[in-house]
């Protein structure tokens, strides 16, 4: 389990680079997992404000996930 409040390398989480409109991000950061059940994420994503993980000081919050459609057999993630 990553612990959510430890930086972690983009080689560690095998980050991507994301370029914004003013900068680029390296693929480096903090990370969070959801749950694949709504109700644990949700209660994830409350604790995580809660406990001010996202704060004034966050300059971007990226969220990756994938979806199958079991009719076409076919993946789609979306970044």
């Amino acid at each position: 389990m990553v612990d959510r409040w430890v930086y972690q390398s983009s080689e560690d989480i095998d980050g991507s680079r994301h370029k914004g409109a003013l900068t680029t991000y390296y693929g480096g950061g903090f990370t969070q997992n959801l749950a694949t059940k709504k109700s644990e994420s949700m209660a994830t994503i409350a604790e995580l404000k809660d406990q001010l993980w996202i704060d004034r000081g966050t300059r971007a919050v990226f969220v990756d996930f994938t979806v199958y459609n079991a009719n076409i057999n076919l993946f789609c993630v979306v970044r």
